[in-house]
């Protein structure tokens, strides 16, 4: 009590920090407490209580944050506590954005399912299929989410900045070899990873999924045999190969992410515009150029020049709009009530074959947008019917089949070139969101 009545008097009346049993309720089977307010954690009282003396606690800002910034610290390269002590790329790439917009930014340590869960048991929902974002989002600890990879179905609730690497590759790691679905094998997930969510996609009926609450608990169970493969993105796997050179990595593949960035609430838009410009900036720096070499497991944004709106777009319906904005209301919704408020099934509306021929190219079936339907409609096209020899994803997101040569002349007589362009749809919608958009737009507010 005089821990808190010290901060109290120093930071006044706006002390942001828990006081008693305020706000408790049960989440998880476990006692929380939390105070829900407008800007997350901004003031920092740096004290801590120490055998009844107050003691210098870590260096955090000792002014109001302009920025808050949550991260898990068990993401390999990108985030991690090693000896104690906080850092990886992102913390690093973090505090030069910072640097540069002139901002006061305070990171803080919070667990993965508290960004994104793999369930919201104590609501009703045992595995989270709505990607509902996390009670660290809903609760406002903070305004952004470092280390982060944009998938179409994260971003209908939460808005991303620019990507700051290329698109994330996945793999299963593993010391013998395993099938591409991993049919008849036990596998090993981290809960909540966007990897986990592309495997439950790609694993046959006879592959037994194992779930474990962070990359270090699934490391130690592969190596003693528990499960028969990891499946896990490449920020979490390079330094395990390193380490365990009889493991190797296979079916390495880029699920059509948009790359890692920050991920934001969407009522602060003005900070995702914001930190979107920074980094547009940093990267054409030699700063980023050495951090890049500072941490190689990092697969930087080669060419520097990868952007993301938050905009939907005629070939990018699948896009949730977010304001560029500070929001001046904040609407929920369920997306689960019929036609009021849903979250469609991402696909495509429509193919249309287009293009020309073009001597000595190789047939390409292109399919436009990012998600798991383009993907799966790429692949239908290619491998059952058994047309491609490969299939890759590029970083803009299109799932790209090169046709076997034997094919071609039945396939586009006397040329060897043709696309598909499949426009991406699906993703928020309903009556709610538009009548909302309607009475925004009516009222000149965001």
């Amino acid at each position: 009590m005089l821990f808190q009545f010290l901060c109290l008097l120093l930071l006044g009346s706006g002390i942001h920090a828990a006081q008693g049993p305020r706000n408790v309720r049960s989440f998880n089977g476990t006692r929380r407490t939390s105070i829900v307010h407008d800007h997350p954690n901004p003031d920092h009282c740096d004290m801590f209580e120490n055998g009844g003396k107050l003691t210098p606690g870590p260096a955090h800002t000792r002014t109001k944050a302009d920025i808050v910034f949550g991260t898990e610290a068990d993401w390999g390269s990108h985030n991690y506590i090693t000896n104690g002590l906080l850092g990886g790329f992102d913390v690093e790439l973090t505090h030069a954005l910072c640097a540069h917009m002139g901002k006061t930014c305070a990171i803080i340590t919070v667990p993965w399912q508290s960004v994104w869960p793999s369930a919201y048991s104590d609501l009703g929902w045992a595995s989270n299929t709505k990607f509902y974002p996390g009670i660290g989002y809903l609760e406002k600890w903070f305004h952004c989410s470092m280390g982060t990879t944009n998938l179409r179905e994260r971003q209908q609730s939460i808005a991303f900045t620019s990507p700051y690497t290329n698109p994330v590759r996945t793999a299963y790691i593993a010391s013998s070899t395993i099938s591409a679905s991993a049919a008849g094998k036990k596998v090993g997930v981290v809960s909540g990873w966007f990897s986990t969510a592309y495997f439950a996609s790609i694993a046959d009926s006879t592959a037994t999924t194992v779930s474990y609450n962070s990359a270090t608990a699934l490391w130690a169970a592969l190596l003693a045999n528990t499960v028969d493969a990891a499946y896990i993105d490449e920020n979490a796997y390079h330094g395990f190969l390193a380490s365990n050179p009889s493991y190797t990595k296979q079916h390495e593949t880029d699920v059509g992410s948009e790359g890692v960035s920050y991920g934001c609430h969407p009522q602060y838009g003005d900070i995702v515009t914001d930190l979107s410009n920074a980094l547009a900036a940093f990267k054409q720096t030699s700063a980023y150029t050495d951090l890049c070499a500072k941490f190689p497991a990092i697969n930087c944004d080669t060419l520097r020049n990868r952007t993301f709106e938050n905009t939907k777009t005629f070939e990018r319906q699948d896009i949730a709009d977010h304001p560029k904005k500070r929001a001046d209301y904040v609407f929920a919704t369920e997306a689960d009530y019929g036609m009021w408020n849903y979250l469609q099934p991402f696909g495509s509306a429509g193919a249309q074959k287009t293009g020309q021929k073009v001597s000595g190219e190789t047939e390409i079936w292109k399919v436009n947008g990012n998600t798991a339907g383009s993907l799966d409609a790429c692949m239908a096209m290619c491998n059952t019917t058994a047309l491609c020899a490969s299939i890759d994803y590029a970083p803009a997101g299109f799932c790209i089949g090169y046709a076997k040569t034997s094919i071609q002349a039945t396939m586009v007589s006397d040329a060897a070139y043709t696309h598909v362009d499949m426009v991406a749809s699906g993703g928020l919608g309903g009556f709610d969101l538009q009548l909302t958009d309607f009475v925004c737009h009516y009222n000149e507010v965001t």
